[in-house]
């Protein structure tokens, strides 16, 4: 009995400390510091038993998370349809207590004073709208309507309802277009965050608090003081419209969120947490699966016909189009800004002594899920080009860091879905390339203005991540229960029975010490 008590007690520590350890791994992506270039190459009686206040606790909490939800309907179908909602026909809202409908004519001159400074509808002006919502419309969605209204959302204290039809049961994305704006006062912001329920309830818990993406770019440029060091400029908001398909920002999911709608009428409440932005249309779809690059890639002769470039880059002494990272166009965080390393000659720019040189972004500060860069660029022909880029990822020993690949605002093919970078205490030159070790091209446009984005997301690891996730939220479960028993300071000469008092508890443990396990041999 007493070897069995020991036992017993050991597998509770090393699983306590399992806990520790695994919930500490809470970020996936790990930091990238590159250089992007462009190259066409309480104590209880020891006789008692079962205590009921105790096994009658259960373990709650999973049937809010996303996996819980997502997996009890992933057999569900991904209709092809779209249904979009416009920002514009809200049904009804609330607003610090005042209730109004979209109506002019039903609402009272008291409601119309509480509800003006927060909402306010932006018809379309010179057939365009907001800020070139048309335009914007036109080239960078697919989206094809020819309505451009807008409603201006100026208030975290508004809540406003959509009714809306489905006419195929399934599995849907939700993708926002808007337009963040900045509060005034307390109210100025750096996040845009919303509720969102459908049918009246949070279909899972993080739809309580949805940030979307917001834009940022340096001020000015870098400069120098009167030392010759480097000055970094300060980020300041990238206005612009933005096409954000709602996404899990906790690293554990590499698609975007599904929400599960059966067929007939549904309602869609969204609510201002820190809610300051222009919004067009949220439309819930399904994309298109990638492409493999095989059904893309150019044919050796498409390869040879593609003009060299002209212009030689000095540094490299190749003809290159030469993208400096720490000279992004613009990025998802603020935190996304210039860094420097001078460990080595091999970054660029660089002082031979010791005075500083901005040369670098990313370092420790990517490291969350959905963080993107972009830069901007041109081509001088029609033609097929590769990308290189030059990185080290020395955060994460013995793990590699994933980027996504998006050009133009679009991922090219599967292969660019999920880019590795390893972990090396040294730079190295990494061009993405195709399950065959084949460097993969893509077909780019002479004269009009590229962009070429890089966003963190967790790769493989995610789903394991997802895994380890609901083993933590188990495990702080029983230790909960288990505090209830032996209190914050138990008396390591008592014996508590916790093995009585919480039955099923060491069954528990084994399965979850066996899950741990495959885990470490599949790793």
């Amino acid at each position: 009995m007493a070897t069995k008590v020991s036992r017993m007690k050991r597998t509770l520590a090393g699983i306590l400390s399992c806990a520790t350890l695994v919930s500490s791994l809470s970020l996936t992506s790990t930091a990238v510091s590159a250089e992007a270039t462009t190259d066409t190459s309480a104590g209880q009686s020891e006789e008692s038993t079962t205590d009921s206040s105790v096994s009658g606790i259960t373990i709650t909490g999973m049937e809010g998370k996303y996996s819980t939800y997502y997996n009890s309907h992933k057999d569900a179908a991904k209709p092809k349809k779209e249904i979009t909602i416009y920002a514009t026909d809200y049904k009804e809202g609330t607003l610090d207590g005042t209730s109004f409908v979209n109506n002019v004519s039903e609402m009272t001159a008291e409601q119309a004073a509480v509800i003006a400074p927060a909402v306010e509808e932006i018809t379309q002006k010179s057939g365009d709208g907001f800020n070139g919502i048309k335009a914007f419309l036109a080239e960078d969605t697919d989206l094809k309507t020819d309505h451009y209204s807008t409603l201006k959302w100026k208030s975290d204290k508004l809540t406003l309802k959509y009714e809306f039809n489905v006419e195929e049961t399934g599995l849907y994305n939700l993708e926002a277009i808007y337009y963040p704006i900045e509060g005034s006062g307390e109210s100025k912001n750096t996040v845009l965050d919303i509720g969102l329920k459908i049918d009246g309830e949070y279909p899972f818990t993080a739809a309580q608090d949805i940030t979307l993406d917001r834009y940022w770019k340096d001020e000015g440029e870098i400069t120098r003081d009167n030392k010759d060091n480097d000055l970094r400029p300060g980020q300041v908001t990238y206005d612009c419209w933005i096409k954000y398909p709602i996404k899990d920002k906790e690293g554990l999911y590499n698609e975007p969120y599904y929400f599960y709608l059966e067929k007939g009428k549904h309602t869609m409440t969204l609510e201002g947490i820190r809610t300051y932005g222009v919004f067009h249309s949220f439309t819930f779809k399904n994309y298109d699966e990638l492409v493999s690059y095989d059904s893309i890639k150019p044919t050796d002769d498409e390869l040879q016909n593609t003009p060299a470039l002209s212009s030689k880059n000095e540094e490299l002494g190749t003809n290159t189009i030469f993208l400096q990272a720490e000279e992004a166009a613009y990025k998802t965080a603020s935190t996304l800004y210039a860094t420097y390393d001078r460990t080595t000659y091999m970054t660029n720019p660089n002082h031979p002594t010791t005075k500083q040189r901005y040369n670098t972004i990313g370092q420790a500060t990517w490291n969350k899920a959905t963080q993107a860069i972009t830069y901007k660029f041109k081509v001088e022909n029609d033609g097929y080009y590769r990308f290189n880029f030059k990185a080290r990822q020395n955060q994460m020993r013995g793990f590699f860091s994933n980027r996504r690949i998006y050009i133009d605002g679009k991922v090219p093919c599967k292969d660019l879905d999920d880019v590795r970078f390893i972990y090396s205490a040294d730079w190295y030159n990494l061009t993405p390339q195709d399950e065959n070790g084949n460097d993969i091209y893509v077909y780019l446009t002479a004269g009009e203005e590229h962009e070429l984005t890089l966003e963190a997301i967790p790769g493989s690891i995610g789903e394991v991540m997802q895994r380890l996730d609901d083993l933590v939220l188990e495990l702080n479960q029983y230790y909960r229960r288990i505090l209830m028993i032996t209190g914050p300071d138990p008396d390591e000469y008592k014996d508590y029975f916790v093995e009585k008092k919480i039955p099923g508890i060491q069954k528990a443990f084994q399965r979850i010490v066996d899950s741990l396990r495959a885990e470490k041999r599949q790793a």
